[in-house]
């Protein structure tokens, strides 16, 4: 089983788009900034690119703006492109 938990900020302004079956979604991503400091001192952060479909891309759109702290819940998939060659 393949669960992913995360928390952060949302780095842009949520776009509400329709697919061609109708079915709403929306592309984001978040930033988690790092718990412990780098070498310099300061705190690094890593930036996820996320997926929302249907009522939570429309909640998301709607009530939660850049900046917005939230958790997202779902799983990991990792897409690959073939180029026309067949190189990955």
């Amino acid at each position: 089983m393949n669960q992913l938990l995360l928390i952060g900020r949302l780095t842009k302004e949520s776009e509400l788009l329709n697919s061609q079956g109708a079915t709403s979604y929306l592309r984001n991503s978040i930033a988690i900034k790092k718990t412990q400091k780098n070498e310099n001192g300061d705190y690094d952060t890593d930036f996820y690119n996320f997926v929302a479909f249907g009522k939570t891309a429309e909640y998301l759109t709607q009530y939660c703006p850049k900046g917005t702290l939230i958790l997202l819940k779902g799983h990991l998939s990792i897409g690959k492109i073939t180029t026309e060659k067949g190189n990955l």
